[in-house]
């Protein structure tokens, strides 16, 4: 029996090489940074609790290296393997599309704009009006799933091009391209209470405020840029420019879009195909860590929830 498992073995290990080898250079990036912070969080290199970011250790505590800790951080390995899931089904379209420059600018734009989105409304209460509760100032969130839902909201903007399916089906129901998102953020916090509601309605208004058409010229300086090591890898996607987006304003106020070219139009229609079909693997979700006290936010997270610092909700 032993000798019979051993071709099986064989035809697994070649199946996950093919399937790594066809992952774009961006997204594999992405998705194996995810993954070594999660084994690091759990062997105990580090704690969640010292790369989560939020308003008061952002802006409080001027801990600005955790806008790039807590998107990679993950609270579990389900919170892991739901956004790793989300992850494979909407960065490598883009990234075929466009190239790996645009993917990896696409993806920094997101961490940066979703995270400083979700953290205004809680430093305006806290710095004009004094109020913490209501946004929840000392939060702290990880986890990629705001860049996620920018990533999906971005391609649902694309409908008009043709390549999209005007409707989503979920659980069963068809649901308008535009309100997808929005419908998947009211779903997930219900079945989630601990998700970041806010973080993720920072990466649904951080795609309607992308400014694709002004950030071509970093994707071509990037392309340019990129080492001829990586450049030589099968993985790397070199930028089409004929593909890059144009300044095309829609019916949203603000709203820029994202348009293929038809070179890359059978490559962003497979893509999205493979997402209408995997549309019940939402896109992760968000974990808020409780407000805690300002002692403790250097320090691992305790074994047992102190009187002051409320446990981290698991899905």
């Amino acid at each position: 029996s032993f000798r019979n498992m051993q071709p099986n073995m064989a035809n697994v290990r070649t199946s996950l090489t093919t399937w790594w080898n066809s992952v774009p250079m961006a997204t594999r990036t992405v998705f194996a940074t995810c993954t070594v912070m999660w084994v690091l969080s759990v062997v105990g290199v580090y704690s969640v609790y010292s790369a989560c970011s939020g308003g008061y250790t952002l802006l409080g505590k001027w801990q600005i290296w955790r806008l790039f800790t807590s998107p990679v951080t993950h609270m579990g390995v389900l919170h892991l393997v739901m956004n790793m899931m989300a992850l494979l089904t909407l960065l490598p379209p883009l990234e075929k599309g466009h190239g790996t420059a645009a993917a990896f600018t696409t993806v920094l734009v997101f961490v940066l704009m979703s995270q400083v989105i979700a953290i205004g409304p809680a430093t305006v209460f806290h710095v004009i009006l004094g109020v913490d509760w209501i946004f929840e100032w000392k939060a702290c969130a990880v986890g990629v799933s705001g860049v996620l839902f920018a990533l999906l909201t971005l391609q649902v903007t694309t409908e008009e091009t043709g390549l999209l399916p005007v409707k989503r089906v979920l659980c069963g129901f068809a649901i308008p391209n535009g309100a997808y998102p929005w419908v998947l953020l009211v779903l997930i916090q219900i079945f989630f209470p601990g998700a970041s509601f806010m973080g993720h309605v920072g990466g649904i208004l951080s795609a309607y405020l992308f400014p694709p058409s002004t950030l071509r010229w970093s994707f071509v300086w990037l392309d340019a840029r990129f080492p001829s090591f990586l450049k030589s890898s099968s993985s790397y996607v070199p930028t089409n420019r004929s593909s890059l987006p144009v300044h095309e304003p829609s019916s949203v106020v603000g709203l820029w879009s994202w348009k293929p070219s038809d070179a890359t139009a059978t490559t962003t229609a497979a893509g999205a195909a493979a997402h209408s079909q995997t549309d019940k693997h939402f896109p992760g979700h968000g974990r808020t860590l409780r407000s805690e006290s300002p002692a403790s936010i250097h320090t691992p997270a305790p074994s047992v929830p102190s009187q002051h610092q409320e446990a981290p909700k698991h899905a």
